[in-house]
C-alpha cells in the first residue's frame, strides 16, 4: 500500500508547465526520431496528415512525453502485425480546436475497458504500470486541453486536444 501511495503521489506531483511557444509541427519531428531505428526494423509504415503547422504556448518536453507514451502503446499494438500502420493527423476543427491524432491498426482497446484506460496504475498490459496514459492526460488537463480515447473501426484512436 505504501509503495501504491508513492507511486500516485509523485504522478500528481507533476511540475506546472513551463510555457514557451511551440511548434506541434516540429515536436511532432523531433519525436519521431526517438522512434526511426525501431519502426524501420518492424517495418511500420508511418503516415503524417501534418498540412500545415500550429503554434501555442506548452511546454514542448511535457507535450513531448505525451506523444512518447502514445507512439510507444501504438508501437506495441501493431508490432505482431503483418501490416503495421500508425497515423498522426494534425487538424483543426471549426471551433478552431487543434488537436493531434494518434493512430494505429493494431487490436484497439477492448470497449469494457474503456472507461477504465485514464485511471491512475489501470493496465491491460503484462508488463505495463498504468501509467501512461494517466500521467498523459494529466498533462493535457494542466495544458488547458485533454487527451481522448476516440473509437475507430478498428485498431486504437488517441486525440491530444488543444484549447
Amino acid at each position: 500500500m505504501d509503495e501504491f501511495i508513492g507511486r500516485f503521489r509523485s504522478l500528481s506531483q507533476l511540475p506546472a508547465p513551463n510555457l514557451q511557444i511551440t511548434s506541434l509541427k516540429d515536436l511532432v519531428n523531433r519525436t519521431l526520431k526517438l522512434f526511426e531505428t525501431q519502426w524501420q526494423q518492424l517495418q511500420v509504415d508511418l503516415e503524417l496528415k501534418l498540412p500545415s503547422d500550429y503554434s501555442l504556448m506548452a511546454d514542448a518536453a511535457q507535450l513531448e512525453q505525451v506523444l512518447i507514451n502514445l507512439l510507444k502503446s501504438a508501437t506495441e499494438a501493431v508490432s505482431e502485425l503483418k501490416n503495421k500502420q500508425i497515423t498522426i493527423s494534425l487538424h483543426q476543427n471549426e471551433s478552431a480546436q487543434v488537436s493531434l491524432d494518434i493512430i494505429d491498426n493494431g487490436e484497439g482497446i477492448a470497449e469494457h475497458v474503456h472507461e477504465m484506460i485514464f485511471v491512475p496504475f489501470f493496465t491491460t498490459k503484462p508488463q505495463g504500470s498504468g501509467i501512461g496514459l494517466s500521467l498523459s492526460r494529466h498533462i493535457m488537463v494542466q495544458h488547458g486541453g485533454d487527451l481522448t480515447y476516440v473509437q475507430p473501426d478498428n485498431g486504437a484512436r488517441f486525440r491530444m486536444l488543444f484549447s
